[in-house]
């Protein structure tokens, strides 16, 4: 069973109403598709207001999730906002990962390159391909299962889009 991140779950029914996604599987929203492409250790970068790009540590990865977007409807521009702030990573032991970024000079947030920043939306035509970008803390060593929920409301939805993934995706080593 799939409970509710980061709270007790009495019942089963709350997060049976809430879809499950599989990772490289479109879900559909209306006209909008959403694939989650990609749940991986890895690298990030972000560029600064003057173009100056930032890398993450190669020596320690962060788990980045790479979200592509499809409007199936040719006839109009489609809204997406932004998962950062409403994303929620957990594992199989409670353990709650952070979102991440990286920061410039003067200690100020700069912008993941290819994410949607916070309280923004990306506005798009069928003939154009948005991605989203979410980075979170590295697991623990022992996590052998992440729970990914997506705000499903952030692409006109309702509830919760739940991705359940084992060390074999998101290729933590023992």
């Amino acid at each position: 069973m799939i409970g509710l991140v980061g709270k007790k779950n009495d019942s089963s029914q709350a997060a049976s109403e809430d879809p499950q996604g599989e990772v490289g599987k479109e879900i559909r929203f209306g006209p909008l598709g959403v694939t989650v492409e990609r749940i991986h250790l890895g690298v990030f970068s972000a560029t600064t207001s003057t173009g100056r790009v930032l890398r993450s540590d190669p020596n320690d990865p962060d788990l980045v999730v790479n979200i592509k977007f499809k409007n199936h409807d040719p006839t109009k521009r489609i809204k997406v906002n932004a998962q950062a702030g409403k994303a929620t990573l957990v594992d199989e032991h409670g353990n709650e990962y952070p979102t991440m970024s990286l920061q410039n000079e003067l200690g100020l947030k700069i912008k993941t390159d290819g994410a949607i920043e916070a309280d923004h939306y990306k506005e798009f035509a069928s003939d154009e391909s948005p991605t989203d970008v979410l980075v979170f803390k590295k697991p623990v060593p022992g996590a052998n299962t992440l729970t990914l929920t997506l705000d499903a409301t952030q692409y006109g939805g309702k509830g919760k889009v739940r991705y359940v993934v084992g060390r074999d995706v998101f290729g933590l080593k023992k």
